[in-house]
């Protein structure tokens, strides 16, 4: 746990012009520091292990040494103007640090177009926030989404939960949400009259302000059981789902909500994020399992990567050209999202790039495969294949090869657990959260993640967070129906010494 230290004063200057004066906690890094600030739009980083790069600043005073991560991604001539990565180093009084990111824009004003009730559905996402306004008959009047402003001091759950430990940590976390939730209310229109806000555990614990030690360490619990409405300074009464289990949280029973008013049983909830949830709802009861999977998912963590976003590449075709990318918002290709990484990683598995080892092959039949071959750089970091928008690296293969072994050993150890539900074919896969929005079901069983043809019977829900926060406030009498279903789901634990298993699931 990370103790709270003296505050402390830094002089921030932006690419714009401007400077700011920030006060800091000695206890942070420059990059946590920089991110709680709220001056700059949240950067989706590495959560702090020096692999991405992205929190480059540049110290005009107070320059600390290099690090082995700083020489390893920054040149020579960069480290000695001072740049270095803001993950790295923790704030000293009297900095001077010049940052390259974008100001936070104002919110946009909402033309007055409707003056009647209104309700906020919102996804609290480890990496983004979803969110949706509507009117008491179920009408999107506006939507949107924005980075998590968490991100900057971790871009998975773990390192969310290690920064929340402390409860000086906690407060600063909960009121980055809050100014996001009430930027994001004065952008509704008409009369807001309630909200939902659907999370997962470690999410709505620091939204609660509730103590996440159970989240950290075994025996796990839940911070906080949620299922009540609850009033946030500046915002109207919020609705909290339930929280089922200690990795499976309010987000995942919104999304039961949003299925119970369109999806009959038996089925299986599966939502992929930086958190693996699964969720096996039968006639007869239901059952969950979880499992961390990283910020791979997310696009964080890759070395061309980046969340889902103007400018991403979302998926990947062939052409007798070549590779050829399909841009969010079209466009030059400005980095890889992770939707974008797991269609170029099944599409260079089916035409014979790589092994299922993840590896290049020896040598491939088709002759683009043998060009992609001969384009593939090698040096003392392994391998690397020029792509739009950057590079796809051996170190990201190995990232999406073990998201991959962790959700196809999760997955069979439920379907072990339950053989015959698992046996019936007319379960349904149903694959949710704004990832599962994009994902096509044959690349996820092309890659084994999914098990051989269910892509058939797989069904792409899209954000059910965000469906089932809406249901919730316009619905209310699914509300008891969902009650029950969570209260009887049973838990199916990862097995305590799952490491053999997951060595077998290593491979595509």
């Amino acid at each position: 746990m990370k103790n709270k230290g003296d505050m402390v004063l830094l002089t921030v200057l932006d690419k714009n012009g401007g400077e700011h004066s920030v006060s800091a906690d000695s206890a942070d890094t420059i990059a946590e520091s920089l991110a709680l600030s709220g001056l700059f739009e949240p950067l989706a980083l590495c959560s702090g292990i020096g692999n991405c790069g992205r929190c480059q600043v540049r110290l005009e005073r107070g320059i600390p040494e290099t690090t082995p991560e700083e020489k390893r991604l920054l040149s020579e001539s960069r480290l000695q103007q001072g740049w270095r990565l803001g993950c790295r180093h923790r704030v000293k009084q009297g900095m001077r640090i010049f940052v390259p990111a974008e100001l936070r824009r104002n919110a946009a004003s909402v033309p007055e177009f409707f003056d009647g009730e209104t309700v906020l559905a919102v996804d609290l996402g480890t990496s983004s926030i979803w969110w949706r306004c509507a009117d008491r008959s179920g009408r999107c009047l506006a939507e949107g989404h924005f980075p998590n402003p968490q991100l900057g001091t971790g871009s998975d759950v773990v390192s969310r939960i290690a920064f929340a430990l402390d409860p000086h940590g906690r407060i600063r976390l909960r009121e980055a949400v809050l100014k996001a939730l009430r930027r994001t209310a004065s952008r509704c229109p008409g009369r807001l009259s309630a909200m939902c806000v659907a999370g997962n555990t470690a999410m709505t614990a620091i939204l609660l302000d509730a103590d996440v030690h159970t989240l950290a360490s075994a025996p796990y619990g839940i911070p906080d059981p949620g299922d009540r409405t609850v009033v946030f300074e500046g915002l109207p009464p919020c609705r909290i789902p339930p929280q089922i289990a200690p990795f499976v949280g309010g987000d995942v029973s919104a999304g039961l909500a949003a299925l119970l008013l369109r999806q009959k049983p038996p089925f299986l909830l599966i939502d992929m994020g930086t958190n693996g949830e699964f969720v096996l709802v039968t006639e007869h009861g239901a059952a969950v399992s979880s499992i961390p999977l990283g910020p791979a998912l997310e696009g964080m963590g890759l070395s061309c990567g980046g969340i889902a976003e103007p400018g991403a590449v979302s998926a990947f075709s062939v052409s007798p050209s070549g590779l050829q990318a399909s841009v969010i918002g079209g466009g030059e290709a400005q980095h890889l999202c992770g939707v974008g990484a797991l269609s170029l990683t099944a599409l260079l598995v089916r035409i014979g790039v790589l092994n299922r080892d993840g590896r290049p092959a020896v040598k491939a039949s088709l002759p683009l495969a043998k060009r992609l071959l001969q384009n593939i750089i090698r040096d003392d970091s392994g391998w690397k294949l020029k792509i739009p928008g950057g590079f796809l690296t051996g170190r990201d293969v190995e990232e999406i090869l073990k998201v991959k072994a962790a959700f196809s050993m999760t997955l069979a150890h439920l379907a072990a657990e339950y053989a015959e539900e698992f046996a019936n074919q007319n379960l349904e896969f149903v694959l949710s959260g704004a990832f599962g929005a994009h994902i096509s079901p044959e690349n996820l069983e092309t890659l084994n993640f999914l098990p051989p043809g269910s892509a058939s019977r797989t069904i792409v829900a899209g954000n059910t967070s965000l469906d089932g926060a809406e249901a919730l406030l316009l619905y209310p009498d699914i509300e008891s129906s969902l009650r029950n279903l969570c209260r009887q789901c049973a838990v199916v634990s990862r097995i305590p010494d799952h490491s053999a298993e997951y060595i077998s699931h290593m491979h595509f």
